[in-house]
């Protein structure tokens, strides 16, 4: 179903610019390093950089909307649910990007991306009201990610064979790290200095010179598949892929409560301002960078992805619980960085191991993008079901970090129980 008429290949892809020869002629093996490889990676990391640095950000946005805007823009529950949106979309809309990047429009899906990107950015300086944010924000930033980055992901990760490619996405996925190191301190400051309107506008205009280079950067490497489907539900009688992906779906319901939420703890619960919450944010990002390049060339050197992501799973099931004692700025700052590194590993190692587990190269596309769209359920209604729950406990967080740990529990079985399924097939090839 949902089948789309491919692309003619008698014409030039849009996935090269007319001064660029094509990439396709002769495809042989993935090169596995190289100019082109590798400048794909860099374009990535800025993709990425963008995207997921953005959202990694969200918690010093959500402590600005619910505490330094007089009045509140709206209540944490509320707030919460325009980054989660946000992240939902970025990993919903794949189901149809990473399809249409696979038969040959590439380069017009991250156009496209890129050009809403900026509209919605723009459109998020000028909001006034609670739903332009959610709009601006929310739906349009989101539908913009979703087209920019697991379509990147797709392509760099043609360019590795299993010995690199792990390694390859964790330095692209560094770029959530960066970019939340970078934007929280950028824009805080500018917040003071310039207002809220130019900070987000200055953002802009330097995601329109940065997301240009990337466009740049990027290139298809294999031809277009032919006719392929939006969603293939075959996929899902792969019991160690549904099993994943339905762990991977109550992983993040529980993951992205301590990014979006740490900067409004730190505030409620230890008396800290906005100013002094923003390095507790920038620890807690900056420190994935070792978190995913660690784990993502321990998967390409001596295990699977899926085996990386298991003693990852269960710290950050420890770490959830063990955050309901904090009580200090101490131990908030040692909470952040335990938390980081997990917390990056795992979302560096999610589509590592959807790659690792697609046998097709040319479907991984169409696979990444039916992983993220449905894992992104979890996203989506996770941070303001935690959100509700902190209003529930009249300002505690100990039922939303219980919820937090709780989901990140059943998921860390769901993904145990995939891995020994995947372990027994293996024996059998």
């Amino acid at each position: 179903m949902f089948i789309m008429e491919p692309k003619s290949h008698d014409v030039e892809s849009d996935t090269c610019c007319a001064s660029t020869p094509t990439l396709h002629s002769n495809v042989g093996p993935p090169p596995n390093g190289g100019v082109q490889a590798w400048c794909a990676v860099a374009g990535g990391h800025i993709v990425t950089f963008f995207v997921w640095g953005l959202v990694n950000s969200f918690g010093m946005f959500q402590d600005y909307y619910t505490h330094s805007v007089q009045p509140p823009l709206s209540s944490p529950s509320n707030v919460a649910w325009i980054g989660s949106i946000a992240v939902f979309l970025l990993m919903f809309v794949p189901l149809i990007s990473g399809s249409l990047s696979d038969i040959g429009y590439y380069k017009t899906v991250l156009r496209v991306g890129i050009l809403i990107y900026l509209v919605g950015v723009f459109a998020t300086s000028v909001c006034k009201t609670y739903w332009q944010f959610v709009l601006a924000q929310g739906i349009c930033v989101g539908i913009a990610d979703g087209f920019m980055f697991v379509p990147s992901m797709s392509v760099v990760s043609t360019y590795f064979d299993s010995s690199r490619r792990s390694f390859a996405i964790g330095i692209i996925l560094c770029g959530s790290a960066t970019g939340g190191m970078v934007f929280p301190i950028m824009l805080n400051r500018l917040f003071e200095e310039v207002g809220f309107g130019w900070a987000v506008r200055i953002f802009g205009f330097l995601a329109l010179v940065l997301l240009v280079l990337a466009e740049r950067l990027l290139k298809t490497r294999l031809p277009p598949k032919d006719s392929p489907k939006i969603f293939e539900f075959g996929e899902l009688k792969d019991l160690v892929f549904l099993l994943f992906i339905v762990g991977s779906f109550l992983n993040f319901c529980g993951l992205y409560f301590a990014f979006f939420f740490i900067n409004a703890y730190a505030r409620t619960k230890l008396g800290l301002n906005l100013r002094e919450t923003i390095p507790i944010l920038m620890v807690l990002n900056g420190i994935g960078v070792p978190g995913r390049l660690l784990a993502n060339w321990a998967a390409d050197r001596f295990f699977r992805p899926i085996h990386v992501q298991l003693p990852i799973n269960l710290l950050i099931v420890i770490l959830l619980f063990v955050w309901i004692s904090i009580d200090s700025v101490t131990s908030m700052y040692v909470f952040a960085v335990f938390y980081g590194i997990p917390g990056a590993a795992i979302q560096s190692l999610f589509p590592a191991t959807l790659a690792d587990l697609t046998l097709d190269p040319k479907k991984t596309g169409t696979r990444l993008g039916m992983g993220f769209a449905i894992s992104s359920f979890g996203v989506l209604i996770g941070s303001p079901v935690g959100g509700v729950l902190v209003q529930v406990g009249n300002g505690s967080y100990l039922y939303a970090q219980a919820f937090a740990g709780g989901c990140t529990t059943l998921g860390f079985f769901l993904v145990l129980a995939a891995a020994v399924v995947h372990r027994r097939r293996l024996k059998r090839v």
